[in-house]
């Protein structure tokens, strides 16, 4: 008859180790995981040959998680300077928030010789703006966008670090923050570009607490 379990105190403490549980395989855990981290990657979104829309739907984004984190890898826009901009939806995206926000950005340029900063205030109806790729589809950068609270009731909080170089050289970098007045818990999240098609590898993180 074959051994399927053992009793506990048949095991020692470093009984099992690598050699007999091999980390490199997959395992599927039921039940409560004590010890394991409150954020998780939820998806990822391979979009290097281009789409339209990154989006992440109600199936996704759920009440599991309050905050979430996305990381913005390899990315660039097809058309140059096209404006990269976040929709928050409460409906699954049948429909999005407008006039509820204000970004703050801070625009940093250096490019050899040339160096400045700008800032500005923008209230827009549908999405906030997260800055302009200034790139010709031959550059690019990264990205990282904190979401927090969007699975609260009340005001959601916004915070963002793009960083951008294009064709020429000139590395641009954003940094902002915005308020999204509504208070709606959100369960759909949607990146696009102003124009043309996003490229790049897109990863959601979701975070409990």
């Amino acid at each position: 008859m074959a051994l399927t379990t053992l009793p506990t105190a048949a095991l020692a403490n470093d009984a099992v180790d690598n050699t007999k549980l091999d980390l490199a395989d997959n395992y599927a855990f039921t039940g409560t995981v004590s010890g394991a981290s409150d954020m998780a990657l939820l998806n990822t979104v391979n979009a290097l040959s281009g789409t339209s829309a990154v989006v992440w739907n109600s199936s996704i984004v759920t009440s599991t998680y309050k905050h979430y984190y996305i990381l913005c890898h390899k990315q660039f826009m097809e058309s140059n300077n096209a404006t990269m901009r976040l929709y928050l939806s409460h409906d699954n995206g049948s429909s999005f928030i407008g006039d509820t926000r204000r970004t703050q950005f801070f625009q940093n340029l250096y490019g050899g010789s040339s160096s400045g900063q700008d800032q500005a205030t923008v209230s827009n109806a549908g999405y906030a703006q997260l800055g302009s790729a200034h790139s010709d589809g031959t550059a690019g950068g990264s990205g990282n966008i904190f979401l927090n609270s969007l699975g609260y009731e009340g005001y959601k909080y916004i915070n963002f670090l793009y960083t951008h170089m294009n064709a020429g050289g000139e590395a641009y970098t954003y940094n902002g923050s915005f308020e999204h007045r509504n208070t709606d818990v959100i369960n759909y999240v949607k990146l696009q570009a102003s124009t043309g098609n996003v490229k790049g590898v897109y990863s959601l993180y979701g975070v409990k607490n």
